[in-house]
This record gives structure tokens, C-alpha cells and sequence, in this order.
């Protein structure tokens, strides 16, 4: 394979938490699923599957993304939300097309979703809870302090979780209508 730069900036060699897994990728409506060795990288963002991988998959490119390459070039990429599975549990994602023959790349972003992070000594994934810093329901939460740290205490992934969510039914919505 073809080692291509991808998004996140960094290459395998450039930090740790780098080693394989075995995870399945499959169409946006989890029918189908091809195993594919990927690459954990804590210091990619998404999760990079190559292009032809998706294709056969019949996933469809949604959009274009820019994406800073290991040299500080700005790059698009075509992007789409597709179903991964690690073990026995399934999660929309949004992907990345990489380069045919290029390096599959398990991103953080995919890991959040799947309340999993890297275990770089051991070289496995391994189960973490979710963070929150605030409930909705709490008394100080209702004030307006309470509302400005809930708000700040989001992650990036939770936000994702909700973007996944609302464009997963806009989808459905589409399909339905059609």
C-alpha cells in the first residue's frame, strides 16, 4: 500500500498511539460490511478508508472537507456518513475517501463515538466513559453560569453525535419522501 498524507497532519511515524485493528466498514445503511485492518491514530481527526473500499461499498460522496496534509498544504477531500463496526457494535461516522490502495485510518473522532481510546503500551482499544461536567436538570445548570459551563463542557464528539443524529433523519426524511 501506498503511504499517502492524510487528514490530521501527522504520519505513523510522527507521535504514539499508533497500531492496527481489525474493524469492519460498511454502507450508510449497515446491510453490508467488508473487514479492513486500519490504523489507530490518535492524532488523526477522521477516520480515512480508502476510496475504492467505499466505492464497492456503494457509499456516495456527500460533500468535500478541507484538510491540512503532514507538509501544511490545505487540501479537499470527499467526505460521506457510513456505518463502522468494532466488535459487535455498529456507529454512523463520517469517513474520509483516501487514495486508492492508501493506508485505512482509524480518526478520534470515530473512537469518541465508540466511547473508545487507544492504549498505545498494550497497542488495543480500550473502553472509556463518557464526560459530563454538568446536567440539564441540576440547579446550578439552570443558571446562567450553569448554562455558559454546560455549554462549555460539551466535547467536539458530542456535538458530532448530535450533527450524526440530525443528518442521519434528514436522510431517512429524503429516502422516504423519494
Amino acid at each position: 500500500m501506498n503511504r499517502l498524507p492524510f487528514p490530521g497532519g501527522r504520519s505513523p511515524a510522527s507521535g504514539t498511539g499508533h497500531f492496527w485493528v481489525t474493524v469492519q466498514v460498511g454502507d450508510r445503511a449497515g446491510e453490508r460490511f467488508v473487514p479492513i485492518d486500519a490504523l489507530v491514530d490518535s492524532g488523526a481527526t477522521y477516520t480515512w478508508i480508502p476510496r475504492d473500499v467505499l466505492e464497492g461499498l456503494g457509499v456516495v460522496r456527500e460533500e468535500y472537507w478541507p484538510f491540512v496534509l503532514a507538509d501544511g498544504r490545505e487540501v479537499q477531500y470527499p467526505v460521506a456518513l457510513t456505518q463502522i463496526k468494532i466488535g459487535a457494535r455498529a456507529r454512523p461516522t463520517i469517513v474520509v475517501f483516501g487514495e486508492p490502495g492508501s493506508e485505512p485510518i482509524l480518526g478520534v473522532v470515530t473512537l469518541e463515538l465508540f466511547r473508545l481510546a487507544a492504549d498505545p503500551v498494550n497497542r488495543r482499544l480500550i473502553s472509556v466513559p463518557g464526560l459530563l461536567k454538568a446536567t440539564p436538570s441540576s440547579r446550578h445548570a439552570r443558571s446562567r453560569t450553569g448554562r455558559a459551563a454546560l455549554k462549555d463542557s460539551l466535547t467536539v464528539a458530542s456535538l458530532f453525535a448530535i450533527a450524526l443524529i440530525l443528518a442521519s433523519t434528514v436522510a431517512i426524511i429524503v429516502v422516504a419522501t423519494r
